[in-house]
């Protein structure tokens, strides 16, 4: 897989230094559950065929902690090649909120609540 890791806010994302990750293929620093979706998204992207250009999957941190990000890939012409370009976005976050929100949904019975304090 040609994609190479050495995005400054992937260095962020990961705590990998910057000579630690360069020239790694992205693939490199999935989860291990996530890899074949990768490499398979990867193919198809690089032979035309038609696949979501977002997608959720989960990288690893330099300690071993697993971050889900949402990965936004487009065909690009490089040097001359085809080649995939892919935004890669941290929403471990927003996945928690997401997550919060819908436990609060369930314990209201299914609706919509607030409470009001008179």
């Amino acid at each position: 897989m040609v994609t190479k890791f050495a995005n400054s806010k992937m260095i962020k994302i990961t705590s990998f230094s910057l000579e630690e990750a360069f020239g790694k293929p992205f693939v490199y620093f999935v989860s291990p559950e996530y890899r074949e979706l990768v490499i398979d998204r990867h193919k198809k992207k690089i032979a035309e065929e038609r696949v979501p250009d977002k997608y959720e999957v989960e990288i690893l941190s330099k300690d071993g902690r697993k971050i889900l990000v949402e990965v936004n890939a487009s065909i690009i012409e490089y040097e001359g090649r085809t080649a995939v370009s892919a935004i890669v976005r941290d929403i471990s976050e927003r996945s928690q909120r997401d997550h919060l929100h819908d436990l609060r949904f369930e314990d209201a019975g299914g609706e919509e609540s607030s409470a009001h304090l008179d």
